[in-house]
């Protein structure tokens, strides 16, 4: 047996009673529950985000405690954020122990078509098209498979002003068709549909 495994099992039996264990606590009035993701507060204005995987009293400390698997922002990864919406979240496979006091409010994270189609605004709700793994330190999908738009073939950010086309279902940017007309590029309103 390796030194790690010995320190894990003498703390179990050193802790005396197990850990009790529970799938929902109260929070100033709010009702959390195991599956529920929620915004945690980090610092004065800082919150990160994460979906509650256990919750259960912390024998020594004497204090309720959660287990969360971590959603990242896009700063937290990337310096250039351009392509990013601000309401978008990264899944992970990081689980992280915190107070159960630091918990602030609930949260939706949603699919990314779903976030898109149904044109969600609210500050408490988010969305994800990627996974961070962070033992590979890659998003899954990578960026390069993720949905482009536009003539320009950039990344789709929900964020953006985009033409919507009905014919053919493509976004554009307003300012990229005005571009290639100018250009003498396009004769239509939609660079992918022919003049009718």
């Amino acid at each position: 047996m390796n030194d790690q495994v010995q320190r894990k099992n003498l703390a179990k039996k050193s802790s005396g009673e197990p850990k009790k264990e529970y799938q929902k606590v109260r929070i100033k009035d709010t009702e959390f529950c195991v599956g529920d993701t929620v915004q945690i507060l980090v610092n004065e204005n800082e919150y990160s985000y994460g979906t509650i995987e256990r919750i259960w009293w912390h024998q020594r400390r004497g204090k309720p405690k959660a287990e969360i698997r971590a959603y990242f922002k896009p700063k937290d990864l990337f310096e250039n954020t351009e392509i990013f919406s601000e309401a978008e979240l990264f899944d992970s496979n990081l689980v992280q122990t915190i107070d159960i006091e630091s918990i602030e409010g609930k949260v939706l994270v949603l699919e990314f078509q779903t976030y898109y189609q149904e044109d969600y605004w609210e500050e408490n709700i988010f969305f994800s098209r990627a996974k961070w793994n962070t033992k590979t330190r890659q998003l899954e999908p990578p960026i390069k498979d993720w949905m482009k738009v536009c003539i320009c073939n950039q990344i789709f950010n929900p964020d953006k002003q985009y033409s919507y086309c009905d014919k053919c279902g493509s976004f554009f940017h307003s300012e990229c068709v005005e571009e290639a007309a100018k250009e003498g590029k396009i004769y239509a309103d939609c660079p992918k549909c022919p003049e009718i």
